[in-house]
């Protein structure tokens, strides 16, 4: 029942800031996205006006995929073979610039994929060290720095964040 009665008041005591760290979450990881989905949309744009070559027979590996059939789409761009990937780099590099996403030589103008990393971090060390227990920390030490069980820990904690 302590145990209970001191998760609880931790809960009450930081609920206000609990939902401030979800926002910022929240925002870092919409950032994330809209950039996933303009890569996505570049990638498909350079391979939809290019000619690229599938490298090899993949017949019975589970996709419809064969060797020189032509690839148009961003999710199988892992059947080039080495020179048409190179070359799919290079021009996808070039519209990415051009889209304004990354610089000249690729690096992201915004680095969502850290942003969205230092949030998530900043939101599972809060709840660890601020709301949970230290026998609850110690119950659920092989949780932290397993993206499958933050994650859950997340779901858990936003449902109890938004009815508070």
């Amino acid at each position: 029942m302590e145990l209970l009665k001191e998760f609880t008041t931790n809960c009450n005591e930081n609920v206000n800031q609990l939902r401030e760290l979800f926002k910022a979450y929240d925002l870092a990881k919409l950032g994330y996205d809209i950039q996933e989905e303009q890569v996505k949309a570049v990638y498909n744009s350079v391979l939809a006006n290019g000619c690229y070559r599938a490298s090899e027979d993949f017949d019975g590996r589970g996709c419809n995929i064969r060797k020189g059939d032509r690839i148009t789409r961003e999710e199988d761009m892992y059947f080039l073979g080495d020179e048409e990937w190179e070359r799919l780099m290079t021009a996808t590099t070039a519209e990415l610039a051009k889209a304004g996403i990354t610089d000249e030589e690729g690096r992201y103008l915004t680095d969502w994929v850290r942003i969205k990393g230092d949030a998530h971090r900043a939101l599972i060390g809060f709840i660890f060290d601020k709301l949970l227990p230290l026998d609850m920390q110690i119950k659920l030490t092989g949780a932290r720095g397993n993206i499958v069980w933050e994650n859950k820990i997340l779901d858990v904690f936003r449902s109890m964040a938004e009815t508070a």
